[in-house]
């Protein structure tokens, strides 16, 4: 689990983005737009959940509780 008191948790919308174009840089443009979007996309939604950072609104969305479990070493017990 990511803590909250991570610096890039609490970034912008914009500074997530902005540093999602610098590391998509090289990937060809039609890529690096398809990441873009999509990122953005989650952050919009995001955004309708309460909490200062991105790992809190994780936190309190739908989706954590959905997938919780879901990765294959939890299920090796």
């Amino acid at each position: 689990m990511v803590p909250d008191d991570r610096t890039v948790t609490a970034h912008s919308r914009e500074q997530v983005v902005g540093r999602l174009r610098e590391l998509s840089a090289d990937s060809p443009k039609h890529t690096r737009d398809h990441r873009l979007h999509g990122a953005k996309q989650i952050l919009y939604w995001l955004e309708t959940f309460p909490g200062a950072t991105w790992q809190q609104r994780w936190r309190n969305s739908t989706a954590y509780d959905r997938l919780r479990g879901w990765h294959p070493c939890h299920h090796r017990r």
